[in-house]
Formats: structure tokens, sequence, C-alpha cells
């Protein structure tokens, strides 16, 4: 109608605008042609049809628009440019953007234009885009808030909100859910928006949900058919989910019908990191800078994933390039600093095709262990999955986390301690963060040979589960206990069928939740391999490697489906959790699910009872107590209602009341009787009491051994036990409480160190080592720990351990060298290392010349 009753230059910008959302990009062109013929410095039709030209390959063509569109506002007198309105400056940024100058779009045209009308939807829907591509996600969507404030309707701002909400793994809110809404809304309003179905697939693919994620990118496609962008996100899924054929095709038609689809390939490299394919995702990028050299994004790509898959030489290289082109990309700038900071201050140890680098005056402390750690893992991971593991592999150990976190993501705030790019493993030492690092090396480790052997395509949950079991299988005391996390989850409800588990990954619904999906995943790998054994493992892993999906896998190789899977894993769960003793810690976030249960189920006592024990974990005491009223009416005598009613007496001062609720509890083992234990200790324990607590500690520990925390008393109930046994002159019995401690709990350093200085004091050297061999791996910078394994490992003349804990003491910065040079020389004598040793033997006589080994060393080897 508009083209038949003659149209002016605006209109005619306008009908081009919607041609090009409804991908009928010829007729589009034609439109934006005519409107310059009308008025040649239109400089918005000038802009789309310059970003149109861009995106089809004719990059020459389109920068050419769009300096012109620069030179327009250049020439422009300022009395013309004051009296432009602020969408005229949208458009003026959006040519600078097209032209990669970020800091005179945001900073000049898209500044301007807010000046002009701070409520302007338009420019701060420009200005948030703008700065996610930049990665600054806060303040892209302070922009998008501030265009919804203005008109909530806005289908460019909605999904743009909600594009920037759930990229940042950092958001502070309820990022899912969030999504959700703001998805919702934008769908209301447009129900094909282009931006709005591409992130309803990448939710999908981030959940590995296939078939819904090709859904969405071609419903895309239906719209806008040469649509680069969803064409790499479709070919993506193709490849992630080995259909080679189907990519191999989608590919070709791409290729046939564009001269250079260069974000086709962009596009693709990117997504496919997504999927751990990170060598791979160099390759395409490298396609895509060859294509098209006016794409910088292909460029940070392509070095940052060569940096983590082996090709340092040419990563580095065009690190530079991408640094060149776009000097606002974080990503790159983070990188580039972080290299430098690698090879100012790093040392690098090679052995046996394993690269490990690490701050130098980390290395002294790491170094010993981690090398010999890595290998010998290695061998039991290649017998074990049937696989020799590429060499080289790298792994970089970081003492600062956010070097660490650059390193991994190109961002700060990774909240992790570890990260596998498969030829790349990036670890932080305990000055970046405490903990058992070696558990956590080795748990990246089993990483590279699971990426490895279902070629890149395994499931998030699968990966991590089988991670989480190989940190302790071949070294028991380093297993991950979670009893209370667990059985809260199990009680509730909560856990996730295996459908879904991968969303407690990449959709949690709740910030706690990705925790829960590493132990479950832990542990239903760990019921595999007690059915099936690691055979099963690695039947599933091949079968992944083909493409095939979890409901897929199961059946054809656990022979059952994934509603069987989830019941016998319900089934085997529930023997576990009973055995661990310990009993639930329901929160605030578990109410729904409790009451739903309870309504369900009104006269069942304990639904009413475990509601209430939530409705006090969120402190709304009115409403427990209104619950409890229900579930004393049906049962009074429940003991776990007698639990619940000890923590509110106990709460108000009641304690002889809270005390006999206790005993309640524990008399009629309710659910809570481990907890009730703990709680009525510690009471007894206030008021002077030492029989019935020492009794109560021993029955809590029996009853949940692998439970080394305590929800309702300070400290672990092992090292309360062993602190009563101690007072009460039960040495021996204290030593076997502080052995169960350290069995259970692997990041006990602290009571590592005391359970060998006790056993030291009784000349146990065998116990003193095998209290403290794995201490160096939680707290490695102490000499006190040093010290007690060297004297150790000399009295059990274990000479080589001996020599590696004297010359780690010797690093300290202010070393005993009165003590530990007399030592070395012996054990570096008794290696066949005499030169050493005769130096290092008259080193400790100027010190000392009374010291009889050295002087022994000296005799036996002559002056």
């Amino acid at each position: 109608m508009i083209e038949k009753e003659g149209a002016g230059s605006d209109l005619y910008s306008l009908l081009g605008e919607i041609k090009m959302h409804l991908g009928r990009y010829k007729g589009a062109t034609e439109n934006f042609e005519k409107a310059l013929l009308i008025d040649p410095v239109n400089f918005e039709a000038m802009s789309k049809l310059g970003m149109l030209k861009i995106n089809q390959g004719k990059r020459k063509e389109g920068e050419d628009l769009l300096r012109a569109v620069v030179d327009v506002y250049k020439k422009m007198p300022k009395s013309e440019a004051q009296a432009l309105s602020a969408d005229k400056f949208v458009w003026f940024g959006k040519a600078c953007e097209g032209l990669q100058r970020f800091r005179d779009a945001y900073e000049v045209m898209y500044d301007s234009a807010l000046y002009l009308d701070p409520k302007s939807v338009s420019a701060h829907v420009a200005s948030g885009h703008a700065l996610f591509s930049k990665y600054n996600y806060p303040d892209s969507r302070s922009h998008f808030k501030d265009a919804l404030s203005t008109n909530p309707k806005s289908a460019a701002a909605l999904v743009g909100l909600a594009r920037a909400i759930w990229t940042d793994y950092a958001y502070p809110g309820e990022r899912g859910q969030e999504v959700t809404e703001l998805l919702a809304r934008s769908h209301a309003v447009w129900p094909d928006h282009p931006e709005a179905l591409l992130l309803e697939g990448d939710i999908a693919f981030s959940s590995e949900n296939w078939p819904q994620a090709e859904k969405y990118y071609r419903r895309v496609l239906a719209i806008q058919p040469q649509h680069e962008e969803a064409q790499g996100l479709l070919a993506a899924v193709y490849y992630a989910t080995a259909k080679l054929d189907e990519f191999a095709a989608l590919r070709d038609s791409v290729e046939a019908s564009r001269p250079q689809p260069a974000l086709f390939y962009a596009t693709l490299a990117e997504r496919l990191v997504d999927r751990f394919f990170y060598r791979e995702s160099a390759e395409f990028a490298l396609k895509a800078m060859e294509l098209d050299p006016g794409i910088p994004k292909s460029y940070a790509i392509f070095s940052i994933n060569a940096l983590r898959s082996g090709l340092e030489e040419k990563g580095r290289e065009v690190l530079e390039e991408a640094w060149q082109k776009d000097r606002f990309n974080v990503w790159v700038k983070n990188t580039r600093t972080l290299m430098k900071h690698i090879d100012e201050n790093f040392i690098t140890r090679e052995d046996d095709g394993l690269i490990i680098r690490m701050k130098s005056d980390e290395g002294p402390f790491l170094m010993p262990y981690l090398m010999p750690l890595m290998k010998d893992s290695r061998t039991a991971l290649e017998s074990d999955y049937g696989l020799e593991v590429l060499r080289p592999l790298t792994i970089e150990d970081f003492s600062s986390h956010s070097y660490f976190s650059a390193r991994s993501i190109g961002l700060p705030g990774l909240a992790a301690s570890g990260v596998c790019f498969g030829r790349l493993v990036t670890l932080t030492t305990p000055n970046a963060l405490p903990g058992n690092w070696g558990a956590v090396a080795v748990h990246e480790l089993a990483h590279v040979v699971t990426l490895q052997k279902a070629k890149h395509r395994i499931p998030r949950w699968f990966g991590e589960g089988l991670s989480v079991l190989e940190e302790g299988r071949t070294r028991p005391r380093w297993k991950r206990h979670e009893p209370l996390m667990v059985s809260s989850e199990f009680y509730a409800g909560t856990l996730r069928p295996i459908d879904a588990l991968q969303g407690a990954f990449m959709s949690p619904n709740w910030p706690g939740e990705i925790l829960v999906g590493y132990v479950q995943g832990g542990l239903i790998c760990e019921m595999i391999v007690e059915k099936k054994g690691i055979s099963a493992i690695r039947e599933m892993l091949k079968a992944y490697s083909s493409g095939g999906t979890t409901p897929s896998v199961i059946q054809k190789i656990l022979g059952v489906s994934t509603r069987e899977f989830d019941q016998q894993f319900k089934e085997w769960l529930a023997i576990r959790v009973q055995r661990a003793g310990v009993g639930p810690s329901f929160e605030g976030r578990h109410i729904d699910v409790l009451r739903e249960k309870a309504e369900d189920d009104p006269e069942e006592a304990r639904h009413w009872i475990w509601l209430a024990s939530a409705y006090l974990s969120a402190k709304k005491i009115a409403d427990a107590e209104l619950v409890l009223g229900k579930a004393e009416k049906l049962q009074a005598g429940h003991p776990d209602l007698a639990a619940v009613k000890a923590l509110i007496q106990l709460n108000e001062g009641l304690k002889e009341k809270g005390i006999a609720s206790l005993r309640q509890a524990i008399e009629g083992d309710s659910i809570w009787s481990w907890r009730c234990r703990l709680l009525l200790a510690d009471q007894l324990r206030k008021r002077g009491e030492t029989e019935e607590p020492l009794k109560l500690l021993t029955e809590a520990t029996s009853q949940a051994p692998t439970a080394t925390g305590s929800p309702v008393s300070n400290g672990s109930p092992w090292a309360q036990l062993a602190t009563l046994q101690k007072d009460l002159d039960m040495e021996d019995a204290a030593i076997q409480s502080l052995q169960s401690q350290v069995l259970y709990n692997r990041d006990d350093a602290p009571t590592r160190l005391l359970l060998a200085k006790t056993l030291s004091k009784r000349e146990n050297w065998s116990g003193v080592v095998e209290a403290a061999w794995d201490l160096p791996y939680i707290s490695p910078y102490g000499d006190e720990g040093h010290a007690i394994l060297s004297r150790a490992y000399l009295e059990l003349r274990d000479w080589p351990n001996a020599k590696r804990e004297l010359n780690l003491r010797l690093a300290m910065e202010e070393p005993r060298l009165e003590e530990i040079y007399p030592d070395l020389c012996w054990v570096l004598w008794k290696l066949g290392e005499n030169e050493e040793a005769l130096k290092i033997a008259n080193r400790a006589l100027l010190i000392d010349p009374a010291s009889v080994r050295a002087q022994q060393v000296v005799d036996a080897l002559g002056s």
C-alpha cells in the first residue's frame, strides 16, 4: 500500500527495516535504495543498508555506506546537529558500531541521545547491546531496565535484559526464573521476535534439549531463511550431537548462498565452546577470520581457544591481532594481561607429556606433589577408561583467583577452583582458594579423560559426576561426603530426574543447586559402577561420543528407561541415606514442596512436622507453630514432633523442657536423632557433665560416621568426641576419633597435623605418615607439617620422600637450617648423592660443629 501510494524517504526506510526483519533481504535492499534516491543523506536508511550489506558478506560496500553516515554527521552544522532527535543519534551510533568504533558509538552518539532524551528507549537499548558485546553485563542490564521503565512492552529491551541475565553466571538474582519471566513478557508483545527465539534455543542448547534447541533455531530460519547466526547455531546442534551429515549439508548450503559466511563460522565457533569443542572452535574461528577479517570477535574466539587447546604460538600471535582490532574486548585485554603475568612469573616443568606451570614462589611447595600425582592418576585413568591421554597436556596452577578466572573464562568471578579444556587444565593453589587442591587436580584430570573418551560430546552432569567419583575412587579419604545435603534434598524430593539433571548446572532453581548437581551426578556414577562396573561407564562414554542422548544411552547401555533408572537410583539412594544416619535440614526454599506433600496426605503427621521445620529455618515461627498444632492432633507422641519442639523450647530459653524433648526424640528414633544427640550432648557439656555427653557423641559418630560437621553445635562431632576423650584420659580412643575425622574430611588440615603430632610423640612413624601424607595437598606452606613428615620418612628409611620434605623445608622464608642440614645430608648420603651430601654436611657443621649426623656423613665420605 505504501509503495502504491508513493512514499517518502523515511517510509521506504521503515518498510525496508520491516522486510529485513522478515528475512526478505532483496526487498529490503530495494526499499533502502529507494529511500536514498529520494533523500541521498537519509542516514537512517544508509545505516540500515550498510549493516545489511555487511551481514550479507559484502563488507566493503557496507562499510562505505556506514562511513558515509559518519561523514554526514561530521559535515552537519552544529545547529542542525543540536536539533536532531535522540533516535537520529542512535543511528549514528549504530553506524559507528558497524565500523568497530565502539567509543564513538557509546560515549558520543548514544550519550548524546540520552542527553537529549534521558528516557529514550532506543538509546538505552542500543547502549545495552553495546555494553553487552563488551561483556559488561551489569551496566548492560541497567540500560535495558531504564528502557523498560519507559516502555514496559519494549520487546527489544525485554529480550536484551533476558540475554544479559542469562549470559552472566555471576548474576546475583534467580537467573533462570527471571529469564523465563522476561521471555514470557516478550512473547506476549512479539511472539516471533527472532532474538527471543534464539535465546530460547540457547537455553535449550545449554540444557542439552537438542530437539527444543533445533525447533527454536528453525523457527528463526522460517522467518529469516538467511539468518546467519541462526544457521550457525543450528550447525552447532548438529555438530554437538554428531549429526555430521546434516552439519555438512547445512554448511554447504550456507556457503552456496552467500559469498563470505564469516558470521556463520564465528557463531558456530563461539557456540561449540559451550560443548567443550575448544580445538574445533579455534578451527572454525580461523575460517571466519579468513572469510572476513572485519569481524573482531573471530580473532578473540580463535586466540582464546587456541591458547586452550595447545596451539599456543598461533594463539598468542592472533591475540595481539584481536587486541588491535578491538581494544574494548575485556576478554582479550584480560588474556593479554594474564599471558604477560605467566611469562614474567611462572616456572615450567615438563615430564612425559605433562607441562606444569605455576608461580615461581609456589613451585617448591606444589610441584614436587603435583607432577607425580598427575602422572600416577593419568596412568590409572588411562587403564580404567581404555585410552591414552593426548600429549602434551598443560596444567596451569594460579595463586590468584582473578588470574585463574581470566585464564578460564576471560572474565573475573568464576566460582570454581579448577577448569578443564581438554588439552589445558587450570587450577587454583591454596593461596587462591582453601581446600584439598590435590582432589581438585584429580577431578580436572578426570575431565581430560572423559572428554577425550566421549569425543567432547558428554553431558555436564555425567562429566562432573565422573570427576566427583574419581576424586576418591583410588584415594578413599579424598571422597566427597555430603550426607546432610543429600539427606535434605532426598527427603524433600527435590533431586532432579536424570533427564533434567543438566538443568542443575545450566539453569539452577536456586544458587546452591549446582553443588547438589555435582554430588548427585557423583552418586549416580557411583551406583552405575557398583552395579555394572567401570566397563558400563566406558560404554556410556562411547555412546555419547556418537551423539547419543541421555535417554538413548541409558536404555542402550543400562537396559532401562530413564524413568526406570530414576526409580532404581531412588531406591539405591534411600539405602545410602538411611545408612548415612543424618536427617534432613529443611530450608525456606523447601516450604512449597513440603506444604504440597502435607496437603496431599493431610493425615500423615510427619509431613506437617517437616513443614514446620522448614518454617522454623525461615524464621516463620507462627507458621511453624500452626502446623505443629495440626501434627500434634494427629500424633502427639511422634518423635519428629519432639525434635522440632526441642528447638523451639531451647530458643525460648526453656532448657529443661528442651532437654526432655531431645530425650524423647532420641528414644523414639526420630529422623533427627543424630542431631538431637549432638544438641543434647552440647547442652549437657555446658552444665559440666561428661559421662552422658561421651555416650551421646559416641552414638552420634557411630550413627553418622561420614558427617564431619554439625548443624547444631560447634565443630565436627568426631573432633568434639576426641576432645572429650582426651579430657577423660582416653588417649587411644581420642586418636581413633581423630583418625575417623581425617578419613571422612578431605579438607581438614588442622586435624591431620594434630593427629600426626600426637602419634609422633609415641614414635608411631607409620601412623604419622598415614595421618599426614596428604597434608601438603591441603596446607603446603607451613614448616611444622613438613618437619613431622620428614622425620617420619627418615625414621622409616623412606629416603626419597624424606628428601622431598626436607627440600620443602629449605624453601621456607626462614628455614631452620640447624635442623634441616644434618637430616638432609644424611638422606642424600643414603640416596648415593655423595657430592651434595658432603656439601650439605659441611654447611651443617659450620652452623653446629657438634652435629653428630653431619659429622658421620663427613667421616664416611671424607673431607
